[in-house]
């Protein structure tokens, strides 16, 4: 019998938040997706300094990448812009 586990539901869960709160409190979708990371994270069991690591270790492989690096370029324009 295969069925949802607990994770995967807590995920469904998570990511469900993200896409109400990204537009009702007009809140960066990336700021949400790091939220809902670190809470799933926690929720699994890791630890801060382990969500840290793999946070700078996961970016620092897509800067690496040019076209990860565009894209980031463009949030940091699209930032810029919205402060004025």
């Amino acid at each position: 019998m295969s069925g949802m586990t607990h994770f995967q539901a807590f995920l469904l869960l998570l990511s469900i938040i993200v896409l109400v709160a990204t537009p009702w409190r007009r809140l960066h979708p990336f700021l949400a997706i790091v939220a809902v990371a670190c809470a799933f994270g926690l929720t699994a069991g890791f630890s801060v300094a382990f969500l840290g690591k793999a946070f700078g270790s996961g970016f620092s492989q897509s800067i690496a990448s040019p076209g990860l690096a565009i894209v980031a370029a463009g949030l940091v324009a699209g930032l810029a812009d919205s402060t004025g």
